[in-house]
């Protein structure tokens, strides 16, 4: 009966609900971005075209235009490669990845450790479950011929235990759609616009 009741604490301290958050990195010097001059009106397209692009590509390209027009940023749409000199930059394709090799391994084993110390100190130590996908666009220059590759990372994290359980009720807002509470991060609100950004930063510096 004693260790029905340890059983029991155990449960009530690490059996929370906890929260998650999101948020995007994008590898950069900002500072060094900010030195560079970019004047805002520059003409970029999407390429979608069924023929050259495979299903999942599209759907990519397809998701992202539509992520730039719900925050009202102009992009165009052309599916004909003899309308790319009407443009500054072409968005060639998108892909997005889960990691793998070493990256994967950590990602596994601090899951593990974290909802291990999570259960051994009774919800001191929030449990971890990290999902991070790879974002990759290929854009083309076709002024001068020429086409570039732009990175990020956007990360989805779950906290579980009693702390992450406190620190959603007072910092977040509860989601029925996950069953926890969400953590508002302020780099989601400025996702398209900085990734405007870059991509006109690196679309015109092409070496």
């Amino acid at each position: 009966m004693k260790y029905l009741k340890y059983l029991l604490i155990l449960f009530l301290f690490t059996n929370c609900v906890g929260f998650y958050t999101r948020k995007y990195s994008y590898y950069r010097n900002e500072s060094k971005d900010n030195n560079v001059k970019i004047n805002g009106k520059l003409k970029i397209a999407l390429y979608l075209n069924e023929k050259e692009n495979n299903e999942v590509t599209f759907n990519n390209l397809n998701s992202l235009r539509q992520n730039f027009e719900k925050s009202n940023l102009k992009i165009y749409t052309i599916n004909s490669s003899d309308k790319f000199k009407s443009y500054d930059l072409i968005i060639m394709k998108y892909s997005i990845e889960d990691p793998s090799g070493l990256l994967e391994t950590l990602i596994d084993t601090t899951f593990f450790l974290s909802y291990f110390n999570m259960i051994i100190t009774l919800g001191f130590i929030q449990g971890m479950n990290i999902q991070l996908k790879i974002h990759t666009i290929e854009l083309f220059n076709p002024s001068i011929n020429k086409s570039i590759k732009i990175e990020f990372a956007e990360y989805f994290q779950k906290n579980d235990g009693w702390i992450a359980n406190y620190l959603g009720k007072k910092h977040g807002k509860y989601s029925n759609d996950y069953n926890r509470y969400y953590i508002h991060n302020e780099t989601i609100d400025e996702h398209e616009k900085t990734l405007l950004k870059i991509m006109e930063i690196d679309g015109i510096l092409i070496q």
